[in-house]
């Protein structure tokens, strides 16, 4: 189930899509950046299992960033290239929570019927921080975060998209009627 975390965030365009003005040519960057995504994720993938291969791979714990630590480019003043990778992975986290928190407070919104979503969204900051400081360790990180973070996302992944769209064509097929 570790993988499917590959893919979690995908559904945050079912929320934001029917905000934007053309829906239909969101979509379509919406699925590009999707696609690149997923061919990023691919290309390491199948470079760290060439470079380790399987048996190395379920011991490291970060495969990707022990593969960009092995590169080796010899006259250039980068040696350390694992702090850059860092760098740009506290980019893409700080990235991808922003819009969270945003479909979180449209949808706050929409269910409490209120005219602004962004009075919800400091509401959450200091539980993402004390959720933050739940674990004492990596270990209890992915074993305890691993096991809530498991049933979010396959309820994030699954059945919220299948509720919405069922609702959607019920909706639909009423209107025909």
């Amino acid at each position: 189930m570790g993988t499917i975390f590959a893919y979690a965030g995908y559904e945050l365009i079912i929320f934001v899509l029917p905000l934007s003005e053309d829906s239909n040519g969101s979509l379509m960057y919406n699925l590009r950046g999707l696609f690149i995504v997923m061919g990023v994720y691919l290309i390491m993938f199948f470079i760290t299992l060439s470079q380790y291969g399987i048996f190395q791979l379920q011991r490291e714990i970060w495969p990707s960033i022990a593969v960009v630590k092995e590169v080796d480019l010899p006259g250039y003043f980068l040696e350390n290239l694992d702090g850059i990778v860092m760098a740009a992975w506290v980019m893409v986290v700080y990235g991808t929570t922003g819009p969270f928190l945003y479909a979180s407070g449209i949808v706050l919104s929409n269910i409490l019927n209120t005219r602004y979503h962004n009075i919800f969204i400091p509401f959450f900051l200091p539980i993402i921080y004390i959720v933050s400081l739940l674990p004492k360790n990596l270990v209890e990180v992915y074993e305890k975060m691993g096991a809530i973070l498991n049933y979010v996302t396959t309820i994030s992944i699954f059945i919220i998209p299948i509720i919405i769209f069922a609702s959607a064509y019920i909706k639909k097929r009423r209107g025909r009627t």
